[in-house]
């Protein structure tokens, strides 16, 4: 696993996840990116979590066109909720 200092850890075939913490009274966030090989516009798929109570619902997913891309769209998602 690859630590970077955006705080991203590539945890398996460049598959990369970020813990964000919640709003003051909201549940902490976890954030993935991952390849999409299917997609040829949006070969990058992001995707929000919610961890309440141990499970983990789903916020929100997305597509981009690159890693750095969906990453970015991750953070302002987890940010803007």
């Amino acid at each position: 696993m690859t630590d970077l200092a955006a705080g991203w850890t590539e945890d398996w075939g460049d598959t990369w996840t970020k813990t964000e913490p919640g709003k003051p009274g909201r549940p902490d966030l976890l954030l993935h990116v991952f390849p999409d090989p299917d997609s040829k516009k949006e070969p990058w798929t992001w995707e929000v979590l919610a961890l309440e109570d141990g499970a983990e619902r789903e916020v929100a997913v997305g597509g981009d066109v690159t890693r750095e891309a969906a990453m970015t769209s991750a953070v302002a998602v987890a940010y803007g909720e």
